[in-house]
């Protein structure tokens, strides 16, 4: 997969990438949570319980995923499905191997690149619900036929409230920004990058922010010895929205409020009947932001021994933490 095919489509993930464009290597989305991960399989399902994902390297060094990586910094794409191809990786490479080659400088004149897009996404179908009259009309059939007593009164006309409509972003807006400068002479090249993504989920309080800094520079000591140092620092911040929400805009009887007359979020109805989560409350009053910071450094240098024969050491440290703030 190559530059070329990366930059005829607005892509979000690296992940998505690869999505259609490789024979055989399945790519999907499991959730559709702001910036989620791409579920990639290389020779599909091969374990019940272990892991299916295959054996990402990221300029010679290995890494658990690609998700850190923005797009408009990948150079290609090559994927590793064979045994014959992947022995050099051992057990790790069992799954497959997916081997990702990001963008260098070129000797010449410094050149500065801008990047942007922006979309809107939004939800195409709400499921259909019933209202709070027909609900209350339901509710009291089935409490008659399990031998109890009718609690609505069905001569009182009662407000709908739309758990979906209240709780759903109408337009989410994502949007992405890149900088690159790059350039170099005959014996240094460089090439930086500077990037700013942003998605807002279709879900309201759902949302990613991703900054992320790329540096490639290569410097020829002689004409038989290359050095070269790759660094990528990213910042990941995820406003994540529970299942609780995703269930309870379904299930939250139509029939009740928002707000009690005391400015209280409503968490069951006046009988006491039944308890809930009040999605619209849970997404207004609880935070769940989860902060991921990601450093990838390869060092390598790189002999010229003969024609046709070379020697390179390389050498990577990645780093990868997690916070979580949660209300």
């Amino acid at each position: 997969v190559s530059t070329k095919d990366l930059d005829m489509r607005p892509i979000v993930s690296a992940g998505q990438a690869i999505q259609g464009k490789a024979a055989g290597v399945s790519v999907i989305q499991p959730n559709g949570t702001p910036g989620g991960e791409m579920s990639i399989r290389v020779r599909g399902t091969t374990s019940m319980n272990g892991s299916n994902d295959p054996l990402y390297v990221v300029d010679g060094v290995p890494v658990d995923n690609i998700k850190f990586l923005s797009p408009n910094d990948i150079e290609s794409i090559e994927v590793l499905k064979d045994a014959s191809s992947t022995a050099i990786y051992g057990s790790r490479g069992a799954n497959g191997v997916i081997i990702v080659t990001t963008k260098k400088g070129k000797s010449g004149k410094t050149s500065v690149a801008f990047d942007a897009y922006w979309g809107i996404q939004n939800i195409y179908k709400k499921y259909d619900l019933l209202d709070s009259r027909s609900f209350e009309k339901l509710a009291n059939e089935a409490l008659v036929n399990s031998g109890g007593a009718a609690i609505y009164d069905e001569s009182l006309t009662p407000a709908t409230t739309d758990w979906q409509d209240l709780t759903s972003n109408k337009n989410a807006l994502t949007q992405n920004y890149q900088l690159t400068v790059s350039g170099g002479n005959d014996k240094t090249t460089f090439l930086t990058s500077f990037n700013y993504f942003n998605q807002e989920g279709v879900i309201k309080a759902s949302e990613m922010k991703k900054y992320a800094f790329r540096a490639n520079i290569d410097h020829k000591i002689s004409s038989t010895i290359n050095l070269g140092l790759s660094l990528t620092m990213t910042k990941v911040d995820n406003n994540r929205v529970g299942n609780s929400v995703l269930q309870s805009r379904l299930t939250t009887p139509p029939n009740l409020p928002v707000m009690q007359d005391d400015g209280s979020y409503t968490f069951s109805d006046n009988n006491g009947v039944i308890t809930f989560d009040n999605p619209v409350g849970v997404i207004n009053e609880k935070v769940d932001w989860h902060t991921n910071f990601r450093s990838l450094n390869n060092a390598f240098v790189e002999w010229n021994i003969i024609k046709g024969l070379k020697f390179k050491s390389s050498f990577g440290i990645d780093i990868d933490y997690e916070i979580g703030r949660a209300s």
